[in-house]
């Protein structure tokens, strides 16, 4: 169900006016760059992390942020050290998105934000996308619907210096997650106060930093699980955990099963 990636310059070229179409689009490091928006859509992150600029402001866009690009608008993508960023986009034919623009009552089919991090307003769009995929066009419509609802009304903006502080910080939790990522050691290689940090990291990213690091380190225990036959203990210590009845109590909850009845069903 998912059509290949179209050309760099022009994304989302090809959909209807009618109608839309799902893609699965891939980057990888240094295939980013600058690009106009041939259509309107909305991305799931999926994998991956990267620096997004658009009309509306910029983000770090991690697993589980949400895009919204309008159609003729200027973007720009810069990778942030990951081997490849992965997105489930939506694109909309321009006569389907102003028929959905204007049940809403708006007056354009224009939305307001460039990026949303992952929080739970994000999350409401992962299940909406996967079904646009598989053709059910009212998720289609659902999720246009909550891209208006959700880019309604002022955002604040981050700094290109503050986001960049913020991905210093995510670089450092991919690259030592195994290791020290307490919040005085990310502050400080965010060049932050604890205080600032941990507020400005959970504006540019949607968690806390400690939520980031369980979540990188889950991740990281989940990919290890599947492509090694070690000891579950010895892949909670690898992967950062100090306790295992913690490591354990914390992937059942992130994931559904014990590590080892997800590794068997893996």
């Amino acid at each position: 169900m998912l059509d290949p990636l179209p050309p760099r310059d022009r994304y989302g070229l090809g959909a209807a006016p009618d109608s839309f179409r799902v893609s699965e689009l891939r980057c990888t490091p240094h295939g980013a760059g600058d690009g106009v928006y041939g259509e309107a859509g909305i991305a799931l992150v999926l994998d991956g992390a990267f620096e997004y600029r658009g009309a509306h402001g910029a983000a770090l866009a991690l697993p589980g942020a949400v895009i919204f690009a309008n159609r003729g608008e200027s973007f720009s993508c810069t990778d942030a050290g990951a081997a490849s960023n992965k997105r489930l986009a939506l694109f909309f034919g321009s006569e389907l998105l102003d028929e959905i623009a204007d049940a809403h009552g708006r007056d354009r089919a224009e939305f307001a934000l460039s990026a949303l991090p992952p929080s739970r307003p994000a999350s409401a769009f992962a299940p909406l996308l996967r079904a646009a995929a598989r053709g059910d066009v009212l998720a289609a419509f659902d999720v246009a619907s909550a891209a208006f609802a959700t880019t309604s009304g002022p955002t604040r903006s981050v700094s290109t210096a503050d986001t960049r502080r913020v991905l210093n910080a995510v670089r450092h939790v991919q690259a030592n997650f195994a290791g020290c990522c307490a919040l005085d050691t990310l502050a400080s290689v965010a060049g932050l106060s604890r205080f600032h940090f941990a507020r400005l990291f959970k504006t540019v990213t949607g968690e806390s930093p400690a939520q980031y690091v369980l979540h990188t380190r889950l991740a990281a225990a989940a990919r290890m699980l599947v492509e090694t036959s070690a000891p579950v203990a010895q892949i909670a210590y690898g992967s950062g955990f100090s306790d295992l009845s913690h490591f354990n109590a914390s992937f059942k909850v992130a994931f559904g099963a014990t590590p080892s009845r997800w590794r068997a069903a893996a």
